[in-house]
């Protein structure tokens, strides 16, 4: 008898048709469902649910298109609402991812939103200024606006007493170099003379030899090789504390 049922069980058969109705043709017809909603759940966007801290940890791994990818296109203003965060923090991040793929026009446009939408006294006002400046150095090749925005970050650094972090530091230092690659010495010495000795001596060990060398360079382009030496020997005294 079984081997009759085998024998039958084609597709002009009974037991073919029955089986087929109500077990495997629906069982077809779940399984497509199933792959079909997989699909479509792998196809949305993957950076849908992201916080904006998430979004901004992708910078610190250097994830520039990740960074992109999650915020878009565009006006950010209704982005930065769902985030959670302020407009000129998106803006900011997005620049710095347009400007480290260096494509320095769209990350000029993101910096300028940046600034444009921070508050007046909003210390990171500073850090918009300087991003424009390296930005119009390293990407756009204008030195010209690079040293403007330099100075901005400078003036603002002291005006809101931040005149020995990383920020007017680093500023003074790349805008003095933009200055004596032109043969200005004496406009770059002005520059860096905004930093006294008692100002260079609460630096952090890494900035005061920065700032030293560059003091010396300067030194020794007005052809005063005596003070240039002078800040040499203290780089050297310093530089077994700075890297121990």
């Amino acid at each position: 008898m079984g081997i009759v049922w085998y024998r039958d069980f084609d597709r002009d058969g009974w037991p073919y048709r029955f089986f087929n109705r109500r077990f495997l043709f629906p069982a077809l017809v779940l399984l497509v469902c199933q792959t079909g909603w997989l699909s479509a759940a792998e196809g949305t966007a993957p950076h849908a649910e992201l916080t904006f801290e998430q979004i901004d940890f992708f910078r610190h791994e250097k994830k520039w298109t990740e960074i992109l990818a999650a915020l878009g296109e565009g006006d950010l203003s209704t982005k930065a609402g769902a985030l959670g965060t302020n407009l000129d923090r998106v803006y900011y991040l997005r620049g710095q991812a347009h400007a480290a793929l260096k494509e320095g026009e769209a990350a000029e446009a993101d910096y300028k939103l940046a600034l444009e939408s921070a508050q007046e006294k909003d210390p990171m006002r500073q850090e918009y200024l300087a991003s424009l400046a390296a930005n119009y150095k390293n990407n756009l090749n204008n030195p010209s606006a690079a040293l403007d925005y330099y100075r901005q970050t400078i003036d603002l650094c002291f005006e809101i007493t931040n005149r020995t972090g990383s920020t007017p530091v680093g500023c003074t230092i790349d805008a003095a170099a933009l200055v004596r690659q032109e043969g200005k010495y004496d406009e770059a010495m002005v520059l860096l003379q905004r930093y006294d000795n008692a100002m260079i001596e609460t630096l952090a060990p890494v900035w005061r030899i920065k700032l030293l060398r560059a003091f010396a360079e300067v030194y020794l382009g007005q052809g005063q090789e005596d003070k240039a030496k002078e800040c040499y020997d203290k780089i050297s005294q310093l530089e077994g504390i700075a890297t121990p």
